[in-house]
């Protein structure tokens, strides 16, 4: 369920990065120790509590702090693992990857999926540029994402497949809204089936409740609740990896969405047939949630060994191929 160790949250802000403290003081520290602190500063003084099992991951209470907080991760490790995935597909899935999105956004960690694995031509400022000028109504919050994402050059091709499905979850209505609109933008130029799902993704399938921006979308440091406390907060669903990927309680397509498919709950669902072509595993699942990557991890434990090839996250410890 979706608890929180209430004796742990802190009406504090989390200190500011020590890399910042250290320039203010004027001291001077080697730049890969002042990238060192940077990482483990969001975590000093955090009560934390183990999900899934020590060993694996933490759910923090202060989760949307320690995701202001945190650093913006090096995908060099995805550049060096990115064939072995592609050749490693499992037996009888004829070189088709299955890519799920958590905390899609603005979905920019899906166009560095297909760069990744496809020829597109689609690059970081193109996406940006149909977010911000062509959407409806158009991107208007941290739309080159914090990370400054919109300014990097076209990653490099690192591999090659046979074909792919891209499956993004999102919390924010504005956001599901902008990046269904950016798929339909840019399908010619993909030319990968990509699916994005309005629901958050938690333990378990559920409501939770959060506030969004609805005419300027793209922000992206967000958090949501199991009870309504503001006034403007909204319910929206969660589903659990677990659930998404069992197929168990049907899993049939939207009327008008080719790519879309629904549970008998209402919940979204991964077509059995799909996974089954994929070889019965998802390759890669990649998780941006402000923190709460704990929770998500907790919700596939089931799917972690049985359906699940690599997951990582942004907060959370990289789970090893399996």
């Amino acid at each position: 369920q979706l608890r929180f160790d209430r004796s742990a949250e802190r009406s504090r802000r989390v200190a500011p990065p020590a890399h910042r403290r250290n320039r203010r003081r004027g001291s001077s520290v080697s730049t890969r120790a002042l990238r060192l602190q940077a990482m483990r500063q969001p975590y000093e003084g955090v009560s934390m509590m183990p999900v899934l099992n020590a060993s694996s991951s933490w759910c923090l209470p202060e989760a949307v702090d320690v995701g202001r907080h945190s650093n913006c991760p090096s995908d060099r490790w995805h550049d060096n693992i990115a064939p072995l995935l592609a050749a490693g597909a499992a037996p009888g899935s004829n070189g088709l990857m299955i890519m799920l999105n958590v905390g899609a956004n603005k979905g920019y960690n899906l166009l560095e999926f297909l760069q990744r694995y496809t020829s597109t031509s689609l690059t970081h400022s193109e996406w940006h540029r149909l977010l911000s000028t062509r959407a409806a109504p158009p991107c208007a919050q941290q739309c080159c994402g914090v990370c400054i994402i919109c300014k990097r050059p076209r990653m490099a091709q690192a591999a090659s497949i046979a074909g792919a499905r891209l499956f993004g979850f999102e919390l924010q209505p504005s956001n599901v809204k902008l990046l269904r609109q950016m798929v339909e933008m840019t399908k010619a130029q993909t030319e990968v089936p990509i699916a994005i799902h309005d629901a958050a993704v938690s333990n378990e399938s559920s409501l939770v409740y959060t506030q969004d921006s609805a005419l300027r979308p793209g922000y992206e440091s967000v958090a949501a609740a199991r009870t309504q406390s503001a006034r403007h907060s909204i319910a929206r669903r969660t589903v659990s990896m677990d659930d998404f990927l069992s197929g168990s309680k049907g899993c049939a397509r939207i009327d008008g969405e080719a790519n879309l498919h629904l549970d008998a709950r209402g919940l979204p669902c991964l077509p059995p047939a799909l996974l089954k072509r994929a070889g019965g595993r998802v390759q890669l699942v990649s998780i941006d949630t402000e923190g709460w990557d704990g929770l998500v991890l907790r919700g596939m434990a089931g799917a972690s060994t049985a359906r699940l090839a690599l997951s990582r996250c942004y907060i959370s410890r990289l789970l090893p191929a399996t």
